[in-house]
C-alpha cells in the first residue's frame, strides 16, 4: 500500500511539473497502477 501512495504521489509531481497532469491521468489512468507496479514495484 506504502509503494503504491508513494508512487501515486510521484506522479502527481512529475506530471505537475509537465502541466500535463489532466492529460496523462486522463489517458493512463486505467494503466496507472500497472504501470506504477512494473516501474516502482
Amino acid at each position: 500500500m506504502v509503494v503504491r501512495a508513494v508512487c501515486k504521489l510521484l506522479r502527481a509531481t512529475i506530471e505537475n511539473m509537465r502541466g500535463m497532469r489532466g492529460r496523462v491521468a486522463g489517458m493512463r489512468h486505467d494503466s496507472s497502477s500497472d504501470r506504477c507496479r512494473v516501474g516502482y514495484g
